[in-house]
């Protein structure tokens, strides 16, 4: 199921172009710009398990990334699923590719990561209401 019925569906498209938005902001490093997509409420649960209440949280979390880990990285992201839970409101699952992020020994490299999130359609556009990213670790 996808929002908007279909893959290329009007909603599915303004989606796709929200989550472009983000991660435009991402890629600049403009924390209160990626902010801005979520709802005033809306939470982040990083891979590191950091979570961010409400917007401002968000903000100063994202900002705390942005100038440490994740200070010099490049992303990209695709929505490759949708499930639509109530009119205006989808569960997505993504794929998303940050590269360059710095490890603890200094070395950087990319993380792959599946994305799960809640976003809702508002007279402005999608919000966030709930992101979750995954960090791919490999085998056990």
């Amino acid at each position: 199921m996808t929002a908007g019925g279909e893959e290329g569906g009007p909603e599915r498209r303004e989606l796709d172009a929200f989550v472009e938005g983000f991660i435009a902001a991402w890629n600049r490093h403009d924390a209160a710009a990626m902010a801005t997509h979520w709802v005033e409420d809306g939470d982040l649960l990083n891979t590191r398990g950091h979570h961010a209440r409400g917007r401002a949280a968000v903000e100063q979390l994202l900002a705390s990334e942005h100038a440490g880990p994740m200070l010099s990285t490049h992303t990209e992201m695709k929505v490759v699923s949708t499930r639509t839970l109530a009119p205006g409101l989808v569960l997505a699952d993504a794929r998303m590719t940050v590269e360059g992020v710095r490890m603890a020994d200094g070395q950087t490299r990319p993380i792959p990561m599946q994305v799960a999130f809640v976003a809702t359609r508002r007279p402005e556009g999608w919000r966030y209401v709930a992101v979750r990213p995954y960090a791919f670790t490999g085998g056990f």
